[in-house]
Order: structure tokens, then C-alpha cells, then sequence
């Protein structure tokens, strides 16, 4: 596989994870968690839903585990990163080279992470059974039909 296409798959996949997490939030409590604290929230419905094995849920709360802490470190650039749009948006000329540095740095945080995120993902993914594999696949073809009729009519 090229390490372009596991670049889209860990991202894709992180972004899945965390929004899975996200998903949750519902529950006003929610808001106030710890991304650690949704990403167990996450993981013992996921656990519970496939009906996972000890090990599989070592794997599962690995995975989860990790990308809980890179969201925390996303997290806490928010605001720097909000910043910096306002400012390169009122700045006349758009500085062309800081937004593409900019776009480079949050590449190499994609890039850094991708090889064991998707070491991660492999070992939880090749633990489970066909049930449990067509079981994820329904749960994400439930999540996106359900996302295309939140977001205002935009399509994926």
C-alpha cells in the first residue's frame, strides 16, 4: 500500500474514531469529558456492540487510546489555529507561503502518527471475526447515512 493511501486511511479512520466519540454527544455531560473519558466511553460501546473478547478490547482500548491523545494535542492548538485563520484571512495579500506551511506542519503530525496508527488499527481489525468485521461495516453505513441528514443538506 502506498504511504499516501495509509495517510487517507489513518485519517480517515482517526477522524471516524474521534467523531464515533464525538457521537456521543448527546449527553450534556459529555461536553465536560476528558478526551480519554470518551474515548473509554467509545470503546466499551464498541466493546459491548461486537461483543469483544479480552484481547480484542486490549486492542480496542490501544487504538482508541491513542487517538484520544492526539486529539487532546489537536485540541489544545485550537485556538492558536483560530488565530491564525483570522489573521491570514484580514491580512491582504492571503500570505500564500504561512497558510502552506501551516497545511505542511498539521501533514507532518498526520504523517509522524500514520505508521502506528495503522499498526494500531491492523492488529484490532485482523482480531476480529467476519461477524464482527460486517458488524463494524453496518455501523459505519449507519453513521454516514445519518451524517448526510444532519449536515444541512450538503452530501458527502
Amino acid at each position: 500500500m502506498k504511504k499516501f493511501s495509509k495517510i487517507i486511511i489513518v485519517s480517515a479512520l482517526t477522524l471516524g474514531l474521534a467523531g464515533g466519540a464525538f457521537a456521543f454527544g448527546s449527553h450534556h455531560y459529555f461536553l465536560s469529558m476528558s478526551m480519554q473519558e470518551k474515548a473509554d466511553m467509545f470503546s466499551d460501546h464498541v466493546s459491548k456492540r461486537l461483543d469483544l473478547n479480552v484481547v480484542q478490547e486490549d486492542k480496542l482500548d490501544q487504538l482508541t487510546g491513542r487517538v484520544a491523545t492526539i486529539m487532546q494535542q489537536v485540541k489544545q492548538n485550537r485556538e492558536s489555529h483560530q488565530q491564525f485563520l483570522d489573521q491570514l484571512i484580514t491580512d491582504q495579500p492571503l500570505d500564500q507561503a504561512e497558510l502552506l506551511a501551516k497545511i505542511n506542519q498539521k501533514t507532518a503530525v498526520v504523517n509522524d502518527n500514520a505508521p502506528e496508527m495503522v499498526g494500531l488499527l491492523a492488529e484490532f481489525v485482523d482480531s476480529l471475526n467476519a461477524d464482527q468485521k460486517a458488524e463494524i461495516k453496518a455501523m459505519i453505513e449507519k453513521r454516514r447515512g445519518h451524517r448526510s441528514g444532519r449536515n444541512g443538506g450538503w452530501s458527502d
